[in-house]
């Protein structure tokens, strides 16, 4: 997978002195006391690669 290709097709569309702000995702609830592991939302790994931010 090519990552910087990708990034450097979405800055390229993007206006100059703007910003991207991208949602990584959200731990998902189980219950009151339990998580399910955190997954990045697919668009910010599509762009990044990153599985989990730490």
């Amino acid at each position: 997978m090519n990552f910087t290709e990708r990034r450097k097709q979405v800055f390229d569309k993007m206006d100059q002195d703007s910003a991207l702000l991208l949602f990584s995702g959200i731990e998902l609830h189980v219950s009151a006391d339990e998580y399910l592991p955190f997954e990045a939302n697919r668009n910010f790994f599509y762009l990044t690669g990153l599985a989990e931010i730490t």
